[in-house]
């Protein structure tokens, strides 16, 4: 089949988890003998590269544009670029392209496979006019695209709920490290003491970064290492703010998927703070590389750790969490450990989820 897979930044992922997501799925596709096609958020013309076999698709935006009109006309020109290059599915992260659905003929439409991911409207950095738009697209989005995937069970019954569409529900994926975790003379331990506890994150309010690190700001014995590109004012504030603290430590952003692995087996815990919606794959890995987790306390990281785990709606929340996580015997980490593993190989194991995207391609007409 000849697929292309529109919404995000482009690959490889130097982004997010949509990023991660359609880098993983794109290369897995292309192994098992698919023609598979990325699109990528560019500022100026550049030609196709090649990513593991796919190609990468850069798409120009006029640069003078604010950011998210770019990403408006990004989606359009993705979806138009894709019109014309005879796929046989579209599969397109997100749903803010969906407005301009209705320039393209139904034998387009009907090939357009929706993932919408979260709730984005409720993410506290949109304003009023904002969260609108998000409600609408995602209205139109799963109302008039071929079909619909969610990566939850929870978001694809809230999408039948709310707007009387079916959503077929394939998770995300992540591998289970194999290679030898324990003994790794890898540099990025250079500056960080154990133990430690780990968050990998986008730096967005909505994940609670300002609960989790006000929270550490009261525990200086306490050292919590956070991953993650402040590239927003949110995101420097949030850094300015609580980098004072000796304890708390930004390392930036890391796309080394060893070094993040090692990070991971690491740490005392993983603490998950995203609120919003769906599963995360950061989340995923953590759990693949045997972290105890932390958690928002909400139904989607609920369903994803099988509510095995510690889970936190307030500053004291957490506290509490990481007294009770300290207080485990070796045993009882050793349990929580091999039960998220074998979570995410019998739930989301990449080689399943890629096979049940494969399943629902090979039904569009």
């Amino acid at each position: 089949m000849r697929i292309a897979i529109l919404g995000t930044r482009g690959i490889p992922n130097n982004y997010g988890g949509f990023e991660r997501f359609a880098e993983v799925l794109s290369v897995l596709l292309t192994q098992r003998g698919h023609s598979v096609f990325v699109s990528s958020f560019n500022s100026s013309k550049k030609a196709e590269t090649f990513y593991c076999g796919v190609h990468v698709i850069p798409i120009a935006t006029p640069k003078w544009f604010l950011q998210n009109f770019r990403m408006l006309i990004y989606d359009y020109r993705s979806l138009k670029w894709a019109s014309k290059n005879n796929f046989d599915v579209i599969l397109e992260c997100g749903h803010t392209f969906s407005p301009f659905i209705f320039f393209f003929p139904k034998s387009i439409r009907k090939k357009i496979i929706v993932n919408p991911d979260g709730l984005e409207y409720y993410r506290k950095k949109w304003h009023l006019l904002a969260k609108t738009f998000l409600k609408i697209s995602e209205r139109i989005a799963v109302k008039y695209s071929g079909k619909v995937i969610c990566d939850n069970p929870v978001l694809a019954n809230r999408i039948k709920e709310k707007h009387g569409v079916r959503a077929i529900y394939i998770p995300y994926g992540a591998f289970i490290p194999n290679y030898v975790l324990e003994n790794s003379s890898s540099n990025i331990f250079s500056e960080i003491d154990k133990p430690y506890y780990l968050m990998i994150t986008r730096f967005t309010p909505e994940n609670n970064l300002d609960l989790i690190f006000g929270a550490f700001s009261k525990m200086p014995d306490k050292k919590l290492v956070v991953v993650g590109s402040a590239y927003s004012d949110y995101g420097n504030r949030v850094v300015s703010k609580y980098s004072i603290y000796e304890n708390i430590k930004f390392l930036g952003a890391i796309y080394d998927q060893e070094k993040l692995n090692l990070l991971r087996y690491n740490a005392n815990a993983y603490i998950h703070g995203h609120s919003v919606g769906g599963t995360n794959p950061s989340l995923l890995e953590a759990m693949a590389c045997g972290c105890i987790i932390i958690a928002h306390d909400n139904s989607f990281n609920k369903y994803v750790l099988n509510s095995r785990g510690e889970f936190f709606l307030t500053g004291d929340d957490l506290v509490k969490s990481i007294f009770n996580v300290e207080n485990l015997s070796e045993s009882q980490r050793t349990i929580l450990r091999n039960f998220n593993v074998e979570r995410v190989l019998k739930e989301f194991a990449w080689d399943s989820v890629v096979l049940q995207y494969e399943n629902i391609f090979s039904e569009v007409e």
